[in-house]
């Protein structure tokens, strides 16, 4: 499906909600007692996704061996069902890994929990920054080379953290922070 308008990543929560309110109730599973509703659901749907034009980078980084810049990855869409639910635990949790690779953000767009610790690796051969002034999440962890892994970063407050680097100008990412267990990223088609 071709996308048809703007949606940000609020909006996709809005759609999931009036996804769930335009379903039809809840039948009784096989093997269910008479007069309870099933408790497993599955949402699907399209969510527009908007392709904006990527900010501008050069080319490549430094005289040979040049550093090629890596296209960056395509427009996607953040969803996600309920709200409410208590942060998970930062000291059990698995921390989500968003690389600096190929002179961009991968994911450039990713959906956690809120309580889950970040990491950002730095896979290229030029120094990175990471820093938000995002109000969910400030943070600023300098600069460091290829091979060096700052502390994780704890997202402790649902909303949406925008990342940046502070020596690459064109390098940005987005990260959602929800208070739920059920959330995706939609293909670069919006499924």
């Amino acid at each position: 499906m071709k996308p048809v308008a703007t949606i940000s990543t609020m909006l996709a929560s809005v759609l999931a909600v009036l996804i769930i309110l335009s379903m039809p109730p809840a039948t009784r599973a096989a093997g269910d007692p008479p007069g309870t509703q099933s408790r497993t659901a599955r949402i699907t749907g399209v969510v527009p996704v908007v392709r904006k034009k990527a900010p501008s980078a050069v080319e490549d980084y430094g005289p040979p061996p040049a550093f090629k810049v890596d296209k960056p990855e395509p427009a996607r869409s953040a969803v996600w069902v309920g709200s409410g639910a208590s942060p998970t635990d930062p000291a059990t949790a698995t921390p989500l890994r968003i690389q600096q690779s190929g002179y961009q953000f991968r994911p450039a767009l990713a959906v956690v929990r809120s309580g889950t610790p970040v990491v950002f690796p730095n896979e290229d051969q030029l120094y990175h920054s990471v820093f938000s002034k995002s109000p969910p999440r400030r943070f600023d962890l300098g600069r460091f080379r290829k091979g060096e892994e700052p502390a994780a970063v704890v997202m402790d407050s649902p909303g949406l953290v925008q990342l940046f680097c502070e020596v690459h100008e064109h390098m940005r990412a987005n990260l959602v922070v929800v208070d739920t267990p059920w959330f995706t990223v939609t293909d670069p088609e919006g499924c």
